[in-house]
């Protein structure tokens, strides 16, 4: 499993660089990925958008992808500190509680958000909390009292299985950060985090510490 964690700039990409942002991430990308973005880029992209201009724009965009994010709490106070702080959490998703209420964005989805760069994104896009729980739901439907117990009982015994499916993958991932910050890809490459930015006008490219 990949996270690609976004920073502020990343966001602000759909306007300020024309770069369909998430399709761009479909084409580069191998594996299925989940999006992270730090609570404080979410901070940022809210002040950067009560500004003026083509920035404030950008901003709010910015801000508009971030439904298809994850937003992820931090210690640090400061974007560029709280991404490479998530950057270099290992074991950033097997600390979270993944709620069972998400999506994989299908074709009528993403015809209808492409407007707002949405994209193919091929993975699914999850509320974290912390915990190392995943909550699975499923609808019963049965005739009598009886089947319901036996339908409960193996969902029960489903949402174990899957938990512990899921906390194996989860543990396992590879961080990727999108950024165009230039003294922020550096201290990236110092902790050996792969970066992706611009690659001529509008598309991305993945560049190796």
């Amino acid at each position: 499993m990949i996270a690609v964690i976004l920073d502020t700039n990343a966001l602000m990409l759909p306007v300020e660089r024309d770069v369909r942002l998430f399709e761009e991430l479909d084409r580069i990308l191998t594996e299925s990925y989940i999006s992270l973005v730090p609570r404080p880029v979410v901070a940022e992209l809210h002040h950067l958008s009560d500004g003026a201009g083509v920035e404030a724009t950008a901003a709010n965009v910015g801000s508009d992808l971030l439904d298809r994010c994850s937003i992820i709490d931090t210690e640090a106070d400061f974007a560029d500190d709280a991404i490479v702080e998530l950057a270099t959490t290992e074991t950033v998703l097997g600390q979270t509680e993944i709620c069972a209420d998400t999506t994989t964005v299908d074709s009528t989805h993403n015809r209808q958000s492409d407007e707002k760069d949405i994209g193919t994104h091929t993975n699914v896009h999850n509320n974290i909390h912390a915990g190392r729980q995943i909550n699975v739901e499923a609808d019963a439907h049965s005739d009598d009292r009886n089947a319901d117990l036996i339908e409960i009982s193996d969902r029960e015994s489903t949402a174990e299985a899957t938990t512990e499916i899921a906390e194996d993958e989860y543990l396992t991932i590879k961080q990727y950060v999108v950024t165009e910050d230039r003294p922020l890809r550096n201290r990236l490459y110092e902790h050996d985090v792969r970066v992706i930015g611009i690659r001529g006008r509008n598309t991305l490219e993945i560049t190796e510490p």
